[in-house]
């Protein structure tokens, strides 16, 4: 893939979805591919509309041999096609010779006429102008939709590749923090092997916990690169030069929520059913061949045209005495042609009439499956949508039974296996709570199952989710998120890395081994709940490095400090105090479905 050396300039840092989309849908090469769709379709109508302009006609002939001059024949005229199958026409001619038809013969000043042809059976309701300008009036029609549908289509992709982009993020996130946690309670281990309080198999376990969550944290980030670069298809400049996403640039974590409540309209179906892009293909091509059944059938009449035109003579326009313009005579003619079994025509009918019938029996089975696949994305939103609370309910009791543990464990009453057992389901759930990118992909698949995807990004581009008969009140969240987005981003000093995190080496052997790199001072003990940074912070006790957050944590019963979790214990284990209070104060979620 080109990587366009303007990519900081075209990509920001921060890519949120709004931004994402507008780029799709301004430089995406499938996007203007469906803008030459209803330019095809107009190209088609106006060449159709042809068949109904005047025609100018003019005619020269003249033959001379041996000296004798056997004739002069001159014809101009214009025909003006109607759109009721009446052809007007009107015209001069002037012939002479000295051999000359007598049936050619015209006054010496000219002949003019004027008059007109119509047919009053076959082509007196339709003929083939009028069913070739009603075949591309309805294609016109078909390219309109399919315009849509193409732009459907392509936002449906785009969204659900974003989306896993942002998941793929979330999960390397959480794989980052089970890292940093494990790598935490490795050193904590060590301190406390050092100090006698534990056995050296205790250290091993620790190191094999921490290399566990290592390779998680490698598929993480593997699984980020490839949506990165799945995303990068969508991406492009004005310049149709394709774009891709360097490693600095990450997603809006707010993207991933989806609205607080649902509830599908009544109309919604019969809305979708009237509007649908792919039906309304269908409904165009139908019209397209019940025109033409129409025009077979017209054909089994027979062929009878009348032709009259008024006849002067063309000194009249020169004002000469005894002439007139019209009304020295007339010419009259009938035609009649029919063929006498017609099976030509029979035959044509009746492929016509199948053709119509099998596209009317299609047109009702996509609107049977329209109906039911947005019934199956309603259920999918319900269940996806209880499957989020259930996730965020596991993550607090899980939350809550580590804390439990490593109350234990500081009274010396569990094994550092157990904590690591407690903490891997907590872990678990906490990527399984990213998967909230189901349901977020829900609501794509419902708009597109109900074709106005791209109807709701192309009327707002910057509010897509405003649609009344999918959702209640997503626009206000909307604003909401975008202002509490723009507060967040206006604070920040610098952005995350999206690389792993680069640790020091660990020896095969991490038993005799001393600590040599002492711990951060910002980092918090091990907890189950997210440290929160404050200005009124205090140190847990005199031999911690750590500090804590007095706004948010309760307070040590022991020694009148401040804990990092509501019901954990300082695991510095030269510090060893328990922490207890009533109730449980934990951070708030990062990400909820509500």
């Amino acid at each position: 893939m080109l990587t366009c050396p303007l990519l900081n300039a075209q990509i920001p840092t921060v890519l949120e979805r709004d931004a994402f989309v507008r780029m799709v849908l301004e430089n995406h090469p499938m996007a203007r591919q469906a803008a030459l769709r209803p330019e095809l379709g107009e190209a088609t109508v106006r060449s159709a509309r042809g068949g109904f302009d005047p025609l100018a006609t003019a005619n020269y002939d003249e033959k001379q041999f041996d000296e004798k001059n056997y004739f002069q024949l001159f014809d101009a005229g214009l025909k003006v096609p109607t759109w009721y199958g009446v052809e007007l026409f009107a015209g001069y001619q002037e012939n002479s010779g000295d051999l000359l038809n007598p049936q050619n013969t015209t006054p010496g000043d000219g002949l003019i006429k004027v008059g007109g042809q119509v047919s009053v059976g076959q082509g007196l309701f339709i003929d083939q102008r009028r069913a070739t300008l009603r075949k591309s009036q309805a294609y016109l029609r078909a390219t309109q939709a399919e315009q849509e549908q193409m732009l459907n289509d392509l936002l449906l992709q785009a969204l659900n590749d974003h989306t896993d982009w942002v998941a793929a993020y979330q999960a390397l996130e959480v794989s980052n923090s089970a890292v940093d946690l494990a790598n935490a309670r490795l050193d904590n281990v060590r301190g406390s092997w050092r100090g006698g309080d534990r056995p050296a198999i205790d250290t091993l376990e620790a190191f094999l916990q921490f290399q566990d969550r290592q390779m998680r944290q490698q598929q993480a980030s593997l699984h980020f690169r490839n949506a990165g670069l799945r995303l990068s298809n969508h991406l492009w400049n004005a310049a149709q030069q394709p774009l891709e996403l360097q490693s600095g640039v990450i997603p809006d974590p707010a993207d991933l929520s989806s609205p607080a409540t649902f509830q599908l309209a009544d109309t919604t179906i019969a809305n979708a059913v009237a509007n649908h892009p792919l039906l309304a293909q269908a409904g165009a091509r139908i019209d397209q061949l019940e025109i033409d059944r129409r025009l077979r059938n017209e054909y089994l009449k027979p062929e009878l045209d009348i032709k009259y035109q008024w006849l002067g003579n063309g000194g009249a326009t020169n004002n000469e005495q005894g002439t007139t313009l019209l009304g020295d005579g007339y010419q009259f003619g009938v035609g009649f042609r029919v063929p006498l079994f017609l099976r030509k025509e029979r035959g044509e009918l009746t492929i016509a009439k199948l053709r119509v019938t099998d596209a009317s029996l299609g047109l009702q089975r996509d609107r049977l499956r329209i109906r039911n696949r947005i019934n199956e994305r309603v259920n999918d939103i319900n269940v996806f949508a209880d499957q989020v609370r259930l996730g965020a309910d596991m993550v607090v009791n899980n939350e809550r039974l580590l804390a439990g543990e490593n109350q234990r464990f500081a009274a010396g009453e569990s094994s550092l296996f157990l904590v690591n057992a407690r903490e891997i389901p907590l872990i678990d759930a906490r990527i399984r709570q990213v998967d909230e990118a189901r349901l977020r992909k829900a609501f794509f698949s419902l708009d597109h199952e109900a074709g106005t995807l791209w109807r709701g990004w192309g009327s707002n581009p910057v509010d897509p989710q405003g649609q009344a008969h999918l959702r209640s009140g997503p626009a206000r969240r909307h604003r909401y998120l975008r202002a509490a987005r723009s507060i967040r981003l206006a604070h920040e000093h610098a952005l995350p890395s999206t690389a792993t995190p680069q640790r020091r080496p660990l020896a095969p052997n991490p038993l005799p081994q001393r600590a040599t790199r002492s711990r951060p001072r910002s980092m918090s003990p091990i907890s189950t709940a997210r440290r929160i940074p404050s200005t009124r912070t205090k140190r847990c006790w005199p031999s911690c490095a750590g500090t804590l957050d007095r706004t948010r944590f309760p307070r040590c019963v022991m020694r009148r400090t401040w804990s990092p979790s509501a019901a954990a214990a300082c695991v510095r284990w030269k510090c060893r105090w328990l922490f207890r209070t009533a109730k449980a104060v934990q951070a708030p979620a990062k990400h909820s479905w509500s």
